[in-house]
């Protein structure tokens, strides 16, 4: 039987995809009833679930572009390492949101959704997406 999804192994740093697509940086992604997420890539549709917190799976063949979009290759406890010790404020939020990552939102949809944003609230950018 062929797998209709890709997987992706989590290892590192945690990761949470619902925080990360539900944080205010994108707002095309929709929950689907049966769990996980869709929504496009530049203009590649794709669904994306987290079914436990080390694996992802995601519509077959879109991996490499899943896990660039999602910064999953970014060493963060190297990046973390270079945070200074006596900045409390960094500490904290890296501590309240633990599995949040920076998309990598091609660059249009990065502005569109900044200008948006500043100009409307949230739940009305979701209707209109």
């Amino acid at each position: 039987m062929s797998r209709t999804h890709d997987r992706i192994a989590l290892t590192g740093w945690p990761f949470d995809l619902a925080a990360t697509l539900n944080s205010g940086q994108v707002f095309h992604w929709h929950r689907l009833e049966k769990g996980g997420f869709a929504g496009l890539i530049g203009s590649t549709p794709v669904s994306i679930s987290q079914p436990s917190p080390d694996l992802l799976h995601c519509t077959r063949g879109t991996a490499p572009l899943v896990r660039h979009y999602l910064a999953l290759d970014h060493d963060l406890h190297a990046l973390a390492a270079t945070f200074p010790a006596d900045d409390e404020g960094l500490r904290r939020a890296v501590a309240w949101c633990p599995g949040l990552r920076i998309l990598r939102q091609p660059s249009w949809e990065c502005l569109a959704t900044f200008i948006t944003s500043s100009l409307k609230q949230v739940p009305h950018i979701r209707q209109i997406s």
